[in-house]
C-alpha cells in the first residue's frame, strides 16, 4: 500500500529552509528534486537513492568481506557497476560502505564492517549506485554537450584521493572522460559523494533527479582533509540537525576544529565549526552561527585529524514519511 506525505510534514519540511533551487515533491518512498544549475561550479549532492538490488541478513562478516548464504551475488550483481551496503540493525546500524565486487554468497567491501561492530545476523540492504547515465541521461540531458570539453558541460566527480575526474557528453550524448582520455559509459556515482556541474552557458537549467527518499541515519567515513559530501536528505536538513555535532571534533580555535563549508550562493563558501562547549559558530565572519542554519545538499568537511565516522542524521519531520 502506497502512502502519501502528510501535508504536515511536507510543510514543515518546507519551513525548515531548503534551498529554493531544489523543489521536493515525494510519493513515499520516492520523490523527485528539481535542482537549477546556472552558469559556473554549481555544488551538487545526490539526495535520492535507486531501489534496492537486495536486502537479507549476514551470516559471516570479516575486515574486507560479508557473506550471505541465501543470495548469489554472482547473479544479482551488475559487472563493473558499484554498489552501496548499509547495516540496517545492531551495533553498526546506519553504516555505509562500498561494494566493488562479489561472487557467490560474498561481497567485497571498501570498509571494514568488522570493525564497525557488524555481526552474523545483523539485516542489511544492498543498492546499485547510480551512473552518469542513469543520472543525467544520455540524449535528453538537459547538460550541454559537444565533442570538446571546452565547449560541453563537464561533471567534476571526487576520486577518493582528494582530486576529480571530469566527465563530459559529445555531441551523440556518450559519455567520456576529460582526464583521461577516452570513453566513459556507466561511471558510477556514490550517493554518499557530491560533485560539482560546471555549466558554460548563461542559461540555467533544471536538473530533475528521482529516486527513493532516505529516512534514517547514514554513517559513513571522511578521511583527514577535505571531503566533498552529499548531505542525503532532499529538503529540511540545517546545521544544527544534520547530526554533525556528534561527529567533528570541536575547538575553541577554527584551526584546530573541524570545519563545514557552505556554499554561499555566490560561488564561495562560509565556514562554521563548533567551539569547546557544543556551539556552531562562523568562521569567515567571526560570530555565533544562526539558529537553524539551512544546509545544501553539497558541503565540504575539512577534517584536521585521523580518518573518522560521520553520522548524518534526517530532519525529525521524516518520521512521518
Amino acid at each position: 500500500m502506497k502512502h502519501l506525505i502528510p501535508l504536515t510534514a511536507l510543510a514543515a519540511l518546507a519551513a525548515s529552509g531548503f534551498s529554493s533551487a531544489q523543489t521536493p515533491a515525494y510519493s513515499k518512498p520516492s520523490g523527485y528534486v528539481t535542482q537549477s544549475i546556472v552558469q559556473g561550479f554549481n555544488p551538487i549532492g545526490f539526495t535520492l537513492q535507486l531501489a534496492p538490488t537486495t536486502s537479507g541478513s549476514f551470516t559471516g562478516v570479516a575486515a574486507s568481506t560479508v557473506s550471505d548464504s541465501t543470495k548469489d551475488f554472482s547473479a544479482l550483481l551488475v559487472p563493473g557497476a558499484i554498489y552501496t551496503l548499509e547495516v540496517t540493525n545492531g551495533n553498526a546500524v546506519s553504516q555505509v560502505v562500498e561494494v566493488g565486487s562479489g561472487s557467490g554468497a560474498n561481497l567485497n567491501t571498501a570498509g571494514d564492517l568488522l570493525a564497525a561492530g557488524a555481526v552474523i545476523g545483523n539485516s542489511y540492504v544492498l543498492r546499485k549506485a547510480a551512473t552518469l547515465e542513469e543520472i543525467f541521461g544520455t540524449t535528453g540531458s538537459v547538460l550541454a554537450k559537444n565533442n570538446a570539453v571546452n565547449n560541453a558541460d563537464v561533471v567534476w566527480v571526487p576520486d577518493g584521493a582528494g582530486n576529480y575526474t571530469r566527465y563530459f557528453q559529445n555531441a551523440a550524448g556518450a559519455w567520456r572522460n576529460a582526464t583521461t582520455p577516452g570513453l566513459a559509459p556507466n561511471t558510477p556515482v556514490v550517493y554518499l559523494d557530491a560533485v560539482f556541474i560546471q555549466r558554460k552557458s548563461a542559461t540555467p537549467v533544471n536538473l530533475v533527479l528521482t529516486g527513493q527518499v532516505k529516512t534514517t541515519p547514514t554513517k559513513s567515513a571522511i578521511i583527514e582533509g577535505f571531503n566533498f559530501i552529499s548531505t542525503v536528505y532532499p529538503a529540511g536538513s540545517t546545521l544544527q540537525n544534520i547530526g554533525l555535532d556528534t561527529s567533528l571534533t570541536k575547538n575553541n580555535s577554527v584551526n584546530n576544529a573541524d570545519v563545514v563549508w557552505i556554499p554561499n550562493g555566490l560561488g564561495g563558501y562560509t565556514r562554521y565549526f563548533m567551539n569547546a562547549a557544543g556551539t556552531w559558530r562562523n568562521a569567515t565572519t567571526p560570530g555565533l552561527a544562526p539558529d537553524n542554519l539551512p544546509i545544501t545538499t553539497a558541503i565540504f568537511i575539512q577534517r584536521k585529524t585521523a580518518s573518522t565516522s560521520i553520522t548524518l542524521t534526517p530532519p525529525s519531520t521524516y518520521s512521518n514519511l
